[in-house]
């Protein structure tokens, strides 16, 4: 659940001026120098965050805590930071020669559009009841202009090839599973050898008599010693499969994603046909694999898709330093009380959180990654 939660965490820096402010108590929840922005707007950017929320872990996300952050919280948070993205991009837009002014026919469209969505969609987790669809159009109004603030900001970027490069074939790399199929055999011994094998069934290992050469008496670290040593010698994978493999079920097989661990799935990704790997510890037992087949995707075949990912990510690297450096010297407050009045409604299905919502110092971002560790 934690690493669902890590998925729904902001990547914008959270606000850490917002403290409980000794203000008047009335419908803002979060001004901007000084310019409030009404609650019920803020709630259409906190129903954007618990639709993703659920899509993503679903309703039972809201049980859950996060080193003493409630996912509530964090949902809020993100909604905030969204918010004031928008917002302050609009501030700044005439300082970087960006026009204020959009297609009121886009900005009409897109409103009635999110207004309907949110009617219709509405999964009751939030009172949108003050939403209305003037709300709408300047939500929609601001991300108009917040999307030519960003391109001002980040149009000048352009791609270092070196860095792409290595970005490339680690991407390759750590998504080999997308782009490689492997068909393998395995040399299996379990380690204690009244174990059971590794897909679980409760089988001794005598029982493989029909499997596995009764003169070998070698059994557990001893046995895939004598099978490794085999192969070193120049036996083939599949006559020391034949005399030490402990797994019959698992002499051929093609290599899926949830069939081991990440570790041993790099190792096995790294390998390349004909090759057979070192001995491998894993749930109980010592492996050996070869590869017989092995069918990949090129490089160059997703360094177009790639470079894309590549450059949005740098870009938005950029814009958020940016954005950064906007929230430092911006006057941001929050208006307590009607914050603390903003709650994600759980399904009866969902325990509350255990632990109260923070209000800590610090980003929510800096929680989830201390959590993380």
């Amino acid at each position: 659940m934690k690493k669902t939660i890590m998925r729904l965490v902001s990547l914008f820096a959270a606000v850490t001026l917002f403290c409980g402010c000794s203000l008047i108590n009335n419908n803002w929840i979060i001004s901007v120098d000084n310019n409030k922005v009404d609650k019920d707007e803020f709630v259409v950017y906190l129903y954007e965050q618990v639709k993703a929320f659920e899509e993503t872990g679903g309703s039972d996300i809201w049980a859950a805590d996060f080193d003493g952050v409630s996912a509530q919280e964090v949902a809020k948070q993100n909604a905030a930071n969204s918010l004031l993205r928008a917002k302050l991009a609009v501030k700044e837009a005439p300082s970087l020669g960006v026009s204020t002014s959009v297609d009121e026919n886009e900005v009409g469209t897109g409103a009635q559009e999110l207004y309907d969505s949110i009617k219709a969609d509405d999964l009751g987790r939030v009172d949108m009841s003050g939403v209305t669809l003037d709300m709408c159009k300047n939500i929609i109004r601001d991300g108009l202009i917040q999307k030519e603030v960003y391109n001002a900001v980040t149009g000048s970027y352009e791609v270092n090839r070196q860095d792409f490069e290595s970005y490339l074939q680690d991407y390759y790399t750590e998504n080999a599973a997308l782009y490689k199929n492997l068909t393998v055999k395995s040399i299996y011994v379990a380690a204690d050898p009244n174990a059971a094998p590794a897909k679980g069934a409760e089988i001794l290992t005598e029982e493989y008599s029909n499997y596995v050469r009764k003169d070998i008496d070698l059994v557990g670290k001893a046995r895939i010693d004598e099978a490794y040593k085999k192969l070193q010698s120049g036996e083939t994978f599949t006559e020391v499969q034949f005399n030490y493999s402990e797994e019959p079920d698992k002499r051929e097989f093609t290599i899926a994603p949830g069939d081991f661990n990440e570790e041993v799935l790099a190792k096995l990704y790294s390998l390349k046909k004909g090759e057979y790997s070192d001995i491998i510890e894993y749930n109980g037992g010592y492996y050996i694999f070869w590869v017989k087949e092995m069918s990949e995707t090129p490089i160059d075949d997703i360094r177009s898709q790639v470079e894309e990912q590549y450059i949005a990510e740098k870009k938005e690297e950029v814009y958020r330093t940016q954005n950064d450096s906007w929230l430092g010297a911006a006057d941001i407050k929050r208006n307590g009380s009607v914050w603390d009045s903003v709650k994600v409604t759980a399904p009866s299905s969902a325990e509350p959180a255990a632990a109260e919502e923070t209000q800590a110092e610090g980003t929510v971002t800096e929680a989830a990654a201390a959590a993380a560790e």
